[in-house]
């Protein structure tokens, strides 16, 4: 993930001045989280929204 935030640095997709570990491990983090929200409402569709909501909300926050 940290190859993938570094090329979208130089690409000018995201900003420059971000911890490329720590948005790594968030990027992680949420990954491993799905497991948590299946558990929490046993839908597989309510989980994969919510991590996509995770997901594109954190790339809003990165983008330039």
């Amino acid at each position: 993930m940290e190859i993938i935030l570094m090329n979208a640095i130089q690409r000018g997709e995201v900003r420059s001045d971000i911890d490329i570990k720590v948005v790594a491990l968030q990027y992680f983090s949420l990954s491993v989280g799905l497991a948590g929200d299946l558990i929490r409402t046993s839908s597989v569709g309510s989980a994969m929204k919510s991590m996509k909501d995770q997901l594109n909300q954190l790339y809003y926050l990165l983008k330039k």
